[in-house]
């Protein structure tokens, strides 16, 4: 450590000599710091869903990585958690009761922030779907997608020559995914090595996403993960009309009419089938009844020629 230190002191000025400590180093606990410089969240923006919440647990200043919850009335339950990450109120809490038991549902949930160089932030639901696109996902896994366009940041000689403008926006991505009902869908385990790999062009991931944003808008330049990705157990999700991402099916007909239904189909099935058979049928007999008419007269002619 102390090697690291007089090579990059050396490199910062034109000489350095002897080094030491003047006291021991010093561990005082507890001690007051500005934390003004690191991304907090409003608290207040935190809004819980259903209707037996009587507000938040969350202060008006979160720090970066707290967490806090909705607030219940009497014999509702809180699931799920707000989380304030890079800056923004992230997941969702409800206190769920007996008049809307059923509509939400917990899944584990891998949350992502990526900063990225771009000339504009693609429309919310083209997001969506590139990022589908590139974690090999469905539809209904991928919520809470946002882009939010920073300032403008000159571009390198290089970059502004192939982008066409000087300046480039800094652009924040971020989405929560969650593993679907099926088992053949991705895990949260499995989506966690997914995401890490957004910013990395040599990973199928990484190139699908550098692709496909490419599509949607003139200019896309770095890409990097302002926090390691992280999963979230036990969060909330709407149980809507979304089934491994692809709309539900439509709900089954009366047992009358699915009945009549299929019984008319039977008898057109029948008769489409029959009528052909039966036709070849008789065609079949036309012609053995036309074969048997004519030996009989051969045989008749010939027997007129014997008595003469």
């Amino acid at each position: 450590m102390g090697n690291r230190f007089g090579i990059a002191f050396r490199e910062a000025v034109t000489y350095l000599g002897l080094v030491e400590q003047l006291h021991r180093p010093l561990h005082v606990p507890n001690q007051v710091t500005d934390f003004a410089a690191h991304k907090v969240c409003r608290g207040g923006l935190a809004t819980p869903l259903g209707d037996h919440s009587t507000g938040t647990t969350c202060p008006i200043t979160m720090l970066d990585g707290t967490t806090c919850a909705a607030k219940c009335n009497s014999g509702a339950t809180a699931n799920g958690a707000f989380l304030c990450l890079a800056g923004k109120i992230r997941l969702s809490s409800v206190c769920t009761g007996q008049a809307d038991n059923g509509a939400f549902t917990l899944v584990d949930k891998v949350l992502f922030t990526l900063g990225v160089m771009s000339s504009e932030c693609p429309s919310q639901e083209r997001l969506r779907t590139i990022l589908v696109s590139a974690l090999g996902v469905g539809m209904g896994t991928v919520e809470g997608v946002f882009c939010e366009a920073g300032e403008q940041v000159p571009l390198s000689e290089d970059d502004a020559r192939l982008a066409g403008r000087a300046t480039a926006r800094a652009l924040t991505v971020g989405a929560e995914v969650h593993p679907g009902v099926d088992e053949a869908t991705p895990t949260a385990q499995d989506l966690l090595e997914r995401v890490a790999q957004l910013d990395d062009r040599r990973t199928a991931v990484g190139a699908r996403f550098a692709t496909a944003m490419w599509d949607a808008v003139d200019y896309i330049g770095s890409v990097e993960q302002l926090h390691a990705p992280l999963l979230m157990t036990g969060q909330v999700t709407p149980f809507g009309s979304q089934v491994h991402g692809q709309a539900a099916p439509p709900p089954l007909l009366m047992e009358y009419e699915a009945a009549s239904s299929g019984l008319a189909s039977g008898h057109l099935a029948a008769v489409l089938v029959a009528a052909p058979l039966g036709l070849g049928m008789v065609c079949v007999g036309a012609v053995w009844a036309v074969g048997r008419c004519r030996d009989h007269e051969s045989k008749k002619d010939d027997g007129e020629w014997a008595e003469v």
